[in-house]
């Protein structure tokens, strides 16, 4: 869940989120870091690092910590603790993957009956960089259908049985045909291929 510093040669001791290079930095062999010697910025020990004020009970703010209690939390079904601790997640410094964390924001949101969070969470994951983008607008869609908007939906589960093949898109397509039952349309309205 969390990001994975690669070893480097010139990298500072301890230098971890807190320090003052990141990952990108070391990256490709010509690199400015590859020819320069290595800054000398002292780094304190990994358990001294001050974190931005976030409001986190004490002591969880350990990623680790943070996705042990979302899944422990989506395991159990207790979806707005999930919700609140993935939000906990995409706040914290140096975490690479926020996009992932609004997407399962807007999960949690959905599978707790808070449709309309559910939506603008989604949307929000859609648009942000990472590998959640097609989960987000297949839940984009979900929550539409979920809302009545039927023909709006139905442009998403487009959108994403085009962008992905096997079980996705079958189930996109099912979606699609949901969409169209829905609307009083054929079950194929808007399917092309297959």
């Amino acid at each position: 869940v969390g990001p994975t510093v690669g070893s480097d040669e010139n990298a500072e001791p301890n230098g971890g989120p807190g320090s003052a290079g990141s990952a990108a930095e070391g990256e490709g062999e010509g690199s400015a870091k590859a020819k320069h010697p290595p800054l000398t910025i002292k780094t304190p020990p990994a358990n001294t690092v001050k974190h931005p004020p976030v409001v986190v009970a004490a002591g969880t703010q350990d990623l680790k910590v943070l996705a042990k209690e979302a899944q422990n939390a989506e395991s159990s079904n207790d979806w707005s603790n999930a919700r609140a601790t993935w939000q906990k997640i995409e706040k914290l410094k140096g975490y690479p993957y926020p996009g992932f964390a609004v997407y399962k924001q807007a999960f949690a949101a959905f599978q707790d009956s808070s449709t309309p969070d559910a939506l603008a969470l989604a949307q929000r994951a859609s648009m942000m960089p990472g590998n959640q983008k097609v989960d987000a607008k297949m839940l984009v869609g979900d929550a539409l259908f979920k809302e009545g908007e039927y023909t709006r939906a139905k442009q998403f589960f487009i959108v994403v049985r085009g962008l992905v093949t096997g079980e996705k898109r079958a189930q996109a397509t099912k979606k699609i045909a949901a969409c169209n039952q829905a609307l009083k349309l054929p079950d194929r309205d808007g399917i092309k291929g297959d």
